[in-house]
C-alpha cells in the first residue's frame, strides 16, 4: 500500500536548473527524484512516480536521447496516473498544445514565476488525486451499504416465509 509521502522526478537536463526545482519542492512529504534524460526516468517508472515535472526539450547535444514528448508518452504509457507538468523556454502556444495533447497535466514557462507556477500545479495535482481517492472510498462504503440493505431484504423475506 502507498503512503501518504508523494514520489515527484524532476526530468532536466541542467542540474542547476533541476536543483532549483528540488530544493523549491522537497519537503517531508515528497521524495524528489532527479533524472537528467527520459531514459533515466522511464527506467525508474517502477518507483511509481505520482508526478513528473520535465523539460521539454531534453538535449544533451547527442541528440540520441529522447526528448519531453517522447518521454511524456512513455511515461503515459507505462505508467498512465502518473501526471506530469512540462517546463521548457519557449512560450509557444504550439509547444503548450503538442504537451497538453499528448497528456501532459499542464505546460509552465521557465521564467521568474517557474517555482511558483510549478508549486501551484502540484497543489492543484495532490488535491485533485486527494478528491479521486475520497471518491473511490465513498463508491466502495456505498457498495457496502448496498449490500447490507440487499442481506437485509433478503433476510426479512426468507423470516416472513419461516413466519407464514
Amino acid at each position: 500500500m502507498k503512503t501518504n509521502r508523494k514520489t515527484i522526478f524532476i526530468v532536466e537536463d541542467q542540474e542547476m536548473y533541476a536543483n532549483i526545482i528540488k530544493v523549491s519542492i522537497e519537503n517531508k512529504n515528497t521524495a524528489v527524484h532527479i533524472f537528467s534524460t527520459g531514459e533515466e526516468c522511464v527506467a525508474n517508472l517502477s518507483m511509481n512516480p505520482d508526478v513528473v515535472i520535465m523539460d521539454y526539450e531534453l538535449d544533451d547535444g547527442s541528440h540520441t536521447n529522447m526528448n519531453g514528448i517522447e518521454t511524456l508518452a512513455a511515461i503515459k504509457d507505462q505508467a498512465p496516473n502518473t501526471e506530469v507538468v512540462m517546463l521548457s523556454g519557449h512560450d509557444d502556444v504550439k509547444v503548450v498544445t503538442n504537451s497538453i495533447k499528448a497528456g501532459a497535466y499542464d505546460y509552465v514557462v521557465k521564467n521568474e514565476n517557474a517555482m511558483i507556477n510549478v508549486k501551484n500545479r502540484m497543489k492543484n495535482i495532490f488535491k485533485n488525486m486527494a478528491l479521486v481517492q475520497e471518491m473511490k472510498e465513498l463508491r466502495i462504503l456505498r457498495t457496502g451499504i448496498v449490500a447490507i440493505a440487499v442481506i437485509a431484504c433478503v433476510f426479512a423475506i426468507f423470516s416472513a416465509d419461516i413466519m407464514a
